[in-house]
């Protein structure tokens, strides 16, 4: 289990938990440090205004848009610097998706004709 446990859901689950068993027989059994526990119980994991901005952005134009496109549409709006935008777009792995371009390789040819002149 361990780092396949999302924070979120872990934290509501060990409050659901808390009354029947304590914190550490419920770390111990998925395998999480308490310190880890502590630790997620502290953050806040609900998104801010900037971020479900970046991520509407980012579903309108299909993950296309890299970080610096993304806040320059964000800078027509609101102040904001393009690290920032990019942190955001790495923590929710809203990345641009790159194509990969095609080659001609040497030795395959495109087209190939009929030997018409039987040299």
């Amino acid at each position: 289990v361990g780092k396949e446990v999302s924070p979120s859901y872990f934290v509501s689950l060990v409050e659901n938990l808390k009354g029947t068993y304590q914190v550490k027989e419920i770390c111990q059994a998925l395998q999480v440090p308490i310190s880890t526990y502590y630790r997620w119980k502290k953050e806040d994991f609900t998104r801010t205004t900037v971020e479900n901005k970046v991520g509407k952005l980012c579903k309108t134009y299909r993950y296309t848009y890299g970080y610096r496109k993304i806040a320059a549409l964000m800078k027509q709006e609101e102040t904001i610097g393009i690290n920032q935008v990019q942190r955001i777009m790495q923590k929710h792995s809203w990345q641009c998706q790159v194509k990969v371009k095609k080659k001609n390789r040497p030795g395959s040819a495109y087209y190939q004709t009929g030997n018409h002149l039987k040299r």
